[in-house]
């Protein structure tokens, strides 16, 4: 069940149209979430129309309710402290009300399957605030011996920071090519985003 809240029936039409034959219902108040709590799921939230339901969950008044609903809060112009705020709260994912149906769906999936999705310039962000853990210079991650001299490389760039686009601009390869790279050391670390990474890095 995706349970969609918002004041703005532009966006409501927008979630439905995007979800298509998957079921959801639109509510008004986080309190109608009581009415179907045998069915948990995945609670859209709109930010900017809904200021009284937003503020009810940062006091943590909603704290019973929502223990089985995974929330994913949407704002017309997200921004990383508001990001960070929420992820503090238990929020699992954070995006701009106009994302693509086609990424709105993929960030439901990765939340449905217990993962969190962040707008990809929030993830730059975090990435560039979080420095890893300090080695000596001859001392690698253990993680280095299970990549190949241009995955290791590609390593090093993503934890200075660098995204997809910026990586490919700096080593004069394709971003297809420098997904597949990413792709690859993300299997060999057994994570799924560049978040996790540079946090499993950082130990």
């Amino acid at each position: 069940m995706v349970y969609l809240c918002s004041g703005d029936i532009s966006v409501i039409t927008r979630w439905e149209n995007a979800l298509g034959e998957k079921k959801s219902v639109v509510i008004e108040s986080l309190d109608e979430i009581n009415d179907h709590m045998d069915e948990p799921g995945v609670l859209f939230l709109d930010m900017d129309s809904s200021p009284a339901e937003l503020k009810r969950l940062y006091s943590g008044e909603y704290r019973a309710i929502l223990e089985d609903i995974k929330i994913m809060a949407f704002e017309k112009v997200p921004d990383p402290q508001t990001g960070k705020r929420l992820l503090s709260i238990g929020v699992k994912a954070y995006a701009n009300t106009w994302i693509m149906p086609l990424h709105l769906l993929s960030a439901l999936d990765t939340v449905e399957n217990g993962g969190i999705w962040l707008y990809p310039e929030f993830v730059h962000a975090l990435v560039n605030e979080i420095k890893p853990k300090s080695r000596p210079e001859t001392e690698e991650p253990a993680l280095f011996g299970k990549l190949t001299h241009r995955e290791k490389e590609l390593a090093g760039l993503i934890l200075s920071g660098m995204n997809n686009a910026q990586i490919a601009a700096h080593l004069s390869i394709s971003e297809r090519t420098v997904k597949a790279h990413v792709t690859n050391i993300f299997k060999k670390a057994h994570v799924s985003d560049r978040l996790s990474f540079v946090l499993l890095m950082k130990e």
